[in-house]
């Protein structure tokens, strides 16, 4: 009803009542309860109020116009205004309950009420939405055959520590009207009269399905990942960083360097990292590999099992897990619990989608007997390919060598007598016997060099002497000084300092830089009109003293590249495509490598590593 036609109907009743109260014997004034409770309706106060004013008002103006009992007007008057009272309090009551009953609604938890059988006496808008029953469709309707509820102990047992307890809470699992499984978060509470008696069970409940799957979702894959943890033939370390990062942090803020330039100035900190590593897990494959009798044995004992000299393949995999890479990989040389050497490939990742850094997982591989057969296959490719030049080379070195050595015995007896002549009492001029002195001491180069590539023919072991890398290349240049010139080449040098110490053949040595600097020589001989520019470089890197024989030249052809190093290979014009394998040849028998590159301008980069020996650098 509209508030207009609500108030004029207040008013309508409430003079028809004074009218009848006035004209007639018999008082009527109780009547006026009914316009009150017509303003009750409204929910309003202020007309509860209003109506009561206006019955009062009435009786006390009918009283006077029939000059009736004013006690039995009192009385009246009594009645209305305890009617009133009665009404607002009433009215303010049921105000509190409906917006109680509005909040309800405005939560997006299911409340509901059952009576003791669990018929449903009430059904919020949170259990709609939930279980997709509205409440007209289940008021009235016994709560668990509606739902299809799974009580886990029994709904019995429920119902006894209920009526023990007063309250109860756990997970219930409820059927929606669509079919759906939903898994809740329900708390019951026990409802009693003034009297004590149960009377009715309120119950709440919040929607936990996600979160559930999430949970069962999260504990298979803790399941599958302890599983693979476990089983797995790869040590694990689960690792701590947290300690290893403030110690960086510590060291690093009054330095102006890069955490790459402090751990190699300052080798103390990556030992202290190693130290502050926590371990938090381990797997029984790191058990096993290395050595020890329970898990406890190895989290104290990363600081026993990495030697000192893997301390820089530490550093590189600390400085790759501070920064932004997410995988590091390297090989390193480890100790077992017992003392044993292993050789290790190991690699480091953090967590997929960890909040920090802090975690790190270290895998490790034992590829002690992996290594050990490679070095044995490469000896023995080095024996093959020994084999396969030499089987080629044989005829024509040992034919080279009765070719040349023939003339050379005669330079060096012509040479020697020439000097006899000079020295007599009335000598020649002083500076034939100079030139002669040449002539000798390049002859028993060559006589060197032939008695190498016969001595290579019969794959005899070098003999090897202790020697300043750069003071041989300094000896072995000077013989291309004429070639140099004539080609018009521009030779440089950039040698280590302090000079490095190797232990080669010295004659095959120089003979390899020789050949390298002449093959850069004539590439860029004519027709070449490029920049004419050969250097020769030396340093130490990683265990290794390094020769680089580069050139400006006009490089060499990709397709060739693959099999530079092989017999009859050539890039030349007329060429044997001897001299790079020979090359390839003697450094193997010094135990180093050979290889090749692309310049950073243009040419060709030739290198050579040769293995220091333990404990010299120069």
């Amino acid at each position: 009803m509209s508030d207009p036609i609500l108030a004029a109907l207040i008013i309508a009743i409430s003079i028809s009542v004074f009218l009848f109260d006035t004209v007639t014997p018999r008082p009527i004034g109780v009547v006026y309860v009914i316009p009150l409770l017509l303003a009750a309706n409204s929910g309003r106060r202020e007309w509860i109020i209003r109506t009561s004013a206006l019955a009062v008002s009435f009786l006390l103006l009918s009283n006077f116009i029939n000059q009736g009992d004013g006690p039995r007007c009192v009385v009246r008057i009594t009645a209305i205004l305890i009617v009133t009272a009665l009404t607002l309090r009433n009215t303010t009551a049921s105000k509190r309950l409906v917006e109680q009953a509005q909040l309800l609604d405005q939560t997006h938890d299911s409340i509901s009420t059952y009576d003791l059988d669990g018929r449903i006496t009430s059904w919020n808008k949170g259990a709609e939405q939930l279980y997709g029953w509205s409440s007209t469709e289940v008021v009235g309707s016994i709560t668990h055959d509606v739902l299809l509820t799974h009580f886990p102990l029994g709904r019995h047992l429920l119902l006894e520590e209920l009526a023990d307890r007063g309250t109860w809470n756990g997970e219930l699992v409820n059927i929606s009207k669509d079919g759906r499984r939903i898994v809740v978060d329900s708390r019951w509470s026990l409802m009693r009269d003034d009297s004590g008696h149960p009377v009715s069970i309120l119950e709440t409940s919040n929607d936990i399905t996600l979160r559930k799957e999430a949970d069962e979702a999260t504990r298979r894959s803790e399941v599958r990942y302890r599983t693979i943890f476990e089983t797995t033939g790869v040590s694990i370390w689960e690792c701590d960083l947290s300690g290893v990062k403030q110690q960086l942090s510590a060291s690093l803020a009054n330095t102006q360097t890069d955490l790459k330039t402090h751990l190699k100035e300052h080798p103390e900190v990556v030992r202290d990292a190693i130290r502050l590593i926590k371990i938090v897990d381990v797997n029984e494959a790191s058990v096993r590999l290395f050595g020890a009798n329970t898990k406890a044995e190895l989290f104290t004992a990363l600081n026993r099992i990495w030697p000192a000299e893997s301390e820089r393949t530490f550093a590189e995999a600390m400085i790759a897990s501070c920064t932004t890479r997410s995988r590091f990989e390297s090989e390193a040389i480890l100790r077992t619990i017992d003392g044993r050497t292993i050789e290790l490939a190991f690699s480091t990742a953090h967590p997929v989608g960890a909040d920090t850094q802090d975690t790190i997982f270290l895998s490790m591989v034992d590829i002690t007997e992996l290594n050990r057969a490679h070095a044995a296959l490469r000896s023995l490719q080095i024996e093959l390919a020994n084999a396969s030049r030499l089987s080629s080379l044989g005829a024509l070195t040992a034919s080279i060598a009765h070719e040349v050595n023939q003339p050379l015995a005669g330079i060096l007896a012509n040479g020697q007598a020439g000097l006899r002549w000079l020295r007599r009492d009335k000598p020649e001029i002083a500076a034939a016997g100079l030139s002669f002195e040449k002539l000798i001491a390049d002859a028993k180069r060559a006589a060197d060099i032939i008695n190498g590539i016969q001595s290579l023919a019969r794959n005899e072991p070098p003999t090897k002497v202790m020697l300043g890398l750069n003071d041989l290349i300094r000896e072995s240049l000077p013989i291309l000084d004429g070639e140099l010139s004539a080609a018009g080449v521009e030779l440089s040098l950039d040698l280590a300092d302090p000079q490095p110490s190797v232990l080669v053949e010295r004659t095959q040595l120089q003979q390899v830089i020789i050949n390298l600097v002449m093959n850069a020589i004539q590439a860029m001989s004519d027709p070449y009109d490029g920049q004419r520019h050969v250097q020769v470089t030396s340093y130490i890197d990683a265990g290794f003293a390094t020769i680089k024989v580069s050139d400006t030249g006009p490089g060499i052809d990709p397709t060739v590249r693959g099999r530079l190093f092989m017999p009859f290979s050539t890039t030349k014009v007329g060429g044997m495509g001897l001299g790079l394998s020979i090359c390839a040849t003697i450094i193997a028998r010094q135990g180093g490598r050979i290889s090749v590159d692309t310049n950073h301008n243009r040419g060709v980069v030739f290198i050579i590593d040769i293995p220091l020996q333990s404990g010299i650098r120069s």
